[in-house]
């Protein structure tokens, strides 16, 4: 298999993931779709993506989704 076949694939494989995680961020802000998404085992680029926003965006929203989680564990 070339480089070429490996870029087709990746890039059906990209579209199945957006097709089946687009229920999971349909109607939701952000805040809440990029650690569902992450927790998923989607990247930063893949969230920005599936979410039609930036990495920078969707880093910001998972540092303060950690930083909620762990203000609630310390307050729990």
């Amino acid at each position: 298999m070339d480089d070429k076949q490996i870029q087709g694939i990746e890039a059906q494989l990209n579209t199945i993931i957006r097709l089946l995680a687009a229920p999971i961020v349909q109607d939701r802000p952000i805040a809440e779709a990029a650690p569902m998404l992450a927790d998923l085992g989607m990247d930063t680029r893949q969230i920005a993506m599936m979410c039609n926003t930036t990495s920078n965006v969707v880093r910001t929203a998972l540092l303060r989704a950690g930083a909620k989680k762990t203000r609630t564990r310390r307050s729990g």
